[in-house]
């Protein structure tokens, strides 16, 4: 499988790959499949990327609150 999405110009991806992984787990304790556990985790990211809040000056947090 493969999850692709737009590449997003922006420095803003501190706590990206947590968020990612978090994303993963909840959609796995809600019972979903792996597969479409990645893809809305995958969503849920992108979109968290897009929305930051571009806080500071070098890499700034994703968007938790999507």
């Amino acid at each position: 499988h493969e999850f692709t999405a737009p590449r997003i110009d922006t420095p803003h991806t501190h706590g990206s790959g947590c968020t990612y992984s978090a994303a993963i787990t909840a959609e796995l304790a809600k019972g979903t499949g792996l597969v479409d556990a990645i893809a809305s985790a995958k969503r849920f990211l992108t979109e968290a990327i897009r929305t930051n809040p571009g806080l500071g000056l070098g890499s700034g947090p994703v968007n938790h609150f999507v």
